[in-house]
C-alpha cells in the first residue's frame, strides 16, 4: 500500500489499493463502510473558555480516493481554530483495514448548555469503475463525494456561583501575575514605566489592562501586548511632585477546571523614590524628549537613521572652512 500526502491548501491523497465495485453518485457517500467520518472530543464536560482538542477522523477502506479536503465543523456554542495537517496511520476495525487521516483543531466553548458538536463534513474524489475501454483496462472515473459524521455531545457547564470572586471575568486556567517598575528612583518630572505581565496555562482574552492612577501623578493609557498564553501591559507614569510613591500590587482571578475551584494570583506593591527635580523640570525640553522617546518605544516606533548619500555624491551642506581660508574654484 502506498500513501502520498501533500498539504498546500488542498490535501491530495492517493491510495493505491484494490477497489470494490461500490458506485456513488456525485455528492453522495458510497454505500457500506468503505469511507467513514468520525468526530471525537478530548473531554465530554468542559467550562466556557476551556480549550480542548477536537479531532475529525477520515477512514478510507479498500477504495481509491484523492483530493481530500480539510473538514468543516461549525456550531454556535464554540469557536474552532484551524485544522492542523493530518496525521495518517493504518488500522483494523471489525476485520476491515483502513487508512485513517486525523485532523485536529482547538475547540473553545462559548456558552453553557448541552450541545451537539457536528456533524462534520469532508469532501474527496473517489474513483469508480469506468465504462468501455476504461473498465477493460482497470481505469476509473473520479466522483466527488461528501461525507457527514454523526454529531457528538458536549456538556458545557456553568461556572459555580459559590466562591466566585467579584473581579472574576471568565478566565479559565492557572495563571501568575507580576508587576515591575523601572526605574524605582527618579526626580519629579521623570517618566516611570509600570509593566504588568499575566501568563499561564490558558487563554488571556478575559484579562484587560486597567490603568494605574495615583494622586500627583500624570498617567498615560496602558498599552497591551498579547501572545497565545500571556498578556503584557506597559504604562508610563509621570510623578509631578517630590514625594515617594507606592505603585499598588495587582490581583487576578481565574477558574481552575481540573480542581473545579476559583483561584487568585497576586503581586505586591512597589515603592518608587521621587526626589525634587530642577525648576520647571516637568516641562523642560529634556524631560519632554525623554517622554517622547519612551512613548515611541512603547508604540513600537523607532527613529529613522540619518540619510546617507551615495558613494561619490556631494554632501547636502558645504564643509566648514577654517578661519582665514578661501575656497578655490
Amino acid at each position: 500500500m502506498l500513501h502520498r500526502l501533500a498539504v498546500a491548501g488542498l490535501l491530495s491523497a492517493l491510495l493505491m489499493t484494490p477497489m470494490r465495485h461500490a458506485v456513488a453518485e456525485a455528492g453522495e457517500a458510497p454505500p457500506g463502510d468503505d469511507l467513514i467520518l468520525e468526530v471525537s472530543l478530548e473531554k465530554p464536560r468542559v467550562y466556557p473558555g476551556e480549550s480542548i482538542t477536537a479531532t475529525v477522523t477520515f477512514l478510507a477502506g479498500p477504495v481509491s480516493v484523492r483530493n481530500i479536503q480539510y473538514p468543516r465543523l461549525k456550531g454556535e456554542a464554540f469557536r474552532l481554530g484551524e485544522f492542523a495537517a493530518p496525521i495518517s496511520r493504518s488500522l483494523v476495525r471489525n476485520g476491515h483495514e483502513y487508512t485513517a487521516y486525523a485532523f485536529s483543531a482547538t475547540l473553545r466553548p462559548l456558552k453553557s448548555g448541552e450541545w451537539q458538536i457536528g456533524p462534520a463534513e469532508i469532501s474527496c474524489e473517489m474513483l469508480v469503475p469506468g465504462a468501455g475501454a476504461d473498465a477493460f483496462f482497470g481505469g476509473g472515473q473520479p466522483r466527488t463525494v461528501t461525507l457527514r459524521s454523526e454529531p457528538v455531545g458536549l456538556a458545557i457547564l456553568p461556572f459555580p456561583k459559590a466562591g466566585r470572586p467579584a473581579d472574576f471575568t471568565g478566565a479559565v486556567g492557572l495563571y501568575k501575575v507580576s508587576r515591575q517598575v523601572t526605574p524605582v528612583a527618579v526626580r519629579s518630572g521623570d517618566p516611570v514605566t509600570v509593566t504588568t505581565r499575566i501568563e499561564g496555562a490558558g487563554g488571556v482574552d478575559a484579562f484587560t489592562c486597567p490603568p494605574v492612577e495615583l494622586a500627583g501623578v500624570r498617567s498615560y493609557p496602558p498599552r497591551a501586548r498579547r501572545a497565545k498564553n500571556s498578556l503584557s501591559c506597559e504604562q508610563v507614569l509621570l510623578p509631578e511632585v517630590a514625594a515617594d510613591l507606592t505603585i499598588p500590587g495587582v490581583a487576578i482571578s481565574s477558574f481552575d477546571p481540573v480542581g473545579e475551584r476559583y483561584r487568585r494570583a497576586e503581586s505586591g506593591p512597589v515603592r518608587v523614590v521621587v526626589a525634587r527635580g530642577e525648576a520647571n523640570e516637568g516641562t523642560n525640553e529634556g524631560t519632554r524628549g525623554r517622554m517622547r522617546g519612551r512613548m515611541r518605544e512603547l508604540s513600537g516606533l523607532r527613529r529613522r537613521p540619518p540619510r546617507r548619500g551615495r558613494p561619490g555624491s556631494r554632501p547636502s551642506t558645504p564643509p566648514t572652512l577654517p578661519p582665514g581660508s578661501r575656497a578655490s574654484c
